[in-house]
């Protein structure tokens, strides 16, 4: 499992590039924008997607390598994979069947995130991102009024201002929190603020992967 750069390019470690290129294959998340990155990475190694849950093992290139000994480097699209992508699956897979799994840590943005947030970093509680429907998301929101720590989650620009003005009406609008937007990338933007303020100046983050970290109940 090997985690990814999150913005610059240049936040890739040296162990990281050296277990890509020596892999025998390349799980992605998705291919087009792995196969992108390792030609900047000049690594030449085959890449290939993940295919779903229940898919046929003998179909599944990624396992057939994994069975046949040779070595897969499991990336996500950014950041460390099985994280907030479907990488577990294969890692659970992995386990049952007795094959070595080893984690090369670098780049999270959960980690970056908490770090500039000023919050209280431990404890707190990693949610992913926000369901899409409405009955899931009513479910999710609930479950966060309940927690007393710092929380983090994912959201896209396309549902950023509808998740920040629920979770506002939800946590309340006065509870701060740090929007961090294109972390290490060249339009990185951290805004920390109110819910409710950022509710209503969402527009001004760039177009890119967007972290929300909200104070734990005590604002600390």
């Amino acid at each position: 499992m090997v985690a990814l750069p999150i913005g610059a390019d240049g936040d890739l470690a040296p162990r990281a590039h050296s277990a890509l290129a020596a892999a025998d294959l390349i799980a992605a998340e998705h291919t087009g924008p792995a196969m992108q990155m390792m030609v900047r990475y000049g690594v030449a190694t085959p890449v290939t997607g993940q295919l779903p849950a229940g898919a046929a093992a003998g179909s599944d290139p990624i396992r057939e390598a994994l069975s046949a000994g040779r070595t897969v480097a499991l990336i996500a699209d950014c950041g460390a994979p099985c994280i907030a992508d479907p990488g577990a699956q294969l890692i659970a897979w992995a386990h049952q069947h007795g094959i070595e799994v080893s984690p090369l840590p670098g780049p999270s943005a959960v980690i970056a995130a908490l770090m500039v947030s000023g919050f209280r970093g431990a404890p707190f509680y990693f949610a992913g991102f926000p369901p899409r429907t409405s009955a899931g998301r009513e479910a999710f929101l609930r479950s966060l009024q309940s927690l007393h720590c710092t929380l983090v989650l994912f959201e896209t620009t396309r549902f950023l201002r509808s998740t920040l003005s629920a979770l506002a009406d939800t946590l309340g609008a006065d509870r701060a929190a740090l929007l961090a937007s294109d972390l290490t990338g060249p339009r990185e933007r951290l805004a920390r603020a109110s819910l409710g303020a950022l509710s209503t100046d969402w527009r001004s983050a760039p177009r890119a992967p967007h972290t929300l970290v909200v104070s734990p109940n005590d604002g600390n």
